[in-house]
């Protein structure tokens, strides 16, 4: 079984900074991800960074978890995928 976030804000937005991407980077560290900053070029031309946790596109981290956050001057997008456990969902809903 696994959790998934995600959020997406659709705003113009000023172009997103590599100083951005870094305060990213060091919040996640303190709560014990290990990110990199990727950049990105997206349809129409428009640049992007992307912090993840693992490396962007590399798949999950072994336990299957991902933290994702894209940035550009168009969006904000979100997605973080918990680490997977054992278990049925409708079951451990039922038992609630």
């Amino acid at each position: 079984m696994q959790l998934t976030f995600v959020a997406q804000s659709l705003t113009e937005r000023p172009e997103p900074t590599p100083a951005l991407a870094q305060a990213v980077v060091d919040a996640w560290q303190l709560v014990g991800r290990k990110p990199t900053v990727t950049s990105e070029v997206l349809a129409g031309g428009d640049a992007g960074l992307v912090v993840s946790d693992p490396t962007y596109l590399t798949g999950a981290n072994p336990d299957g978890s991902l933290t994702q956050l894209s940035l550009s001057t168009k969006a904000i997008f979100l997605q973080v995928m918990s680490p997977c456990i054992e278990g049925d969902l409708d079951r451990l809903l039922a038992g609630s």
